[in-house]
């Protein structure tokens, strides 16, 4: 009766140490699948910040606005499942041109950046351009 549960419990040991080595080779593949995800989410966080948009339009940070990224699209959002959706982002910049009228002195504004101008007779400042960039989100449907 000894010899077999000498038996059982070698047997076990070499499970045991089997399951170990498996672990070691287990872990690496459970923790890309898991990083490399989270990776390109980071990257695409990165290349859309708000440094970026200031590099690209000459503007402060201060002037750009950033929405949060909506989670109705998301799997584990209730209720839980696919929802046949995504967001994407959408860029927009407004480029506010305050001046006066030569002819007449009044002040007017532009909303894009000199096309069209409006008068503008509630503002007394000086005549100066400002650039401000929102970056918010589109829902798409599939």
């Amino acid at each position: 009766m000894t010899h077999d549960l000498d038996d059982v419990c070698n047997r076990l040991d070499d499970i045991k140490k089997e399951i170990k080595e498996s672990r070691f080779v287990f872990w690496p593949y459970l923790t890309g699948f898991f990083l490399i995800p989270l990776l390109f989410d980071w990257t695409g966080d990165l290349w859309h910040s708000k440094a970026r948009y200031a590099m690209q339009y000459d503007v402060p940070t201060s002037s750009i606005t950033v929405a949060d990224k909506p989670h109705d699209c998301a799997f584990l959002a209730p209720p839980l499942g696919e929802k046949h959706c995504h967001h994407e982002r959408v860029v927009t910049v407004e480029v506010v041109v305050h001046s006066h009228d030569t002819s007449t002195n009044r002040p007017i504004v532009s909303y894009d950046d000199g096309k069209t101008w409006a008068w503008n007779d509630g503002y007394a400042g000086p005549s100066d351009r400002h650039v401000s960039v929102y970056v918010g989100w589109n829902k798409i449907d599939e």
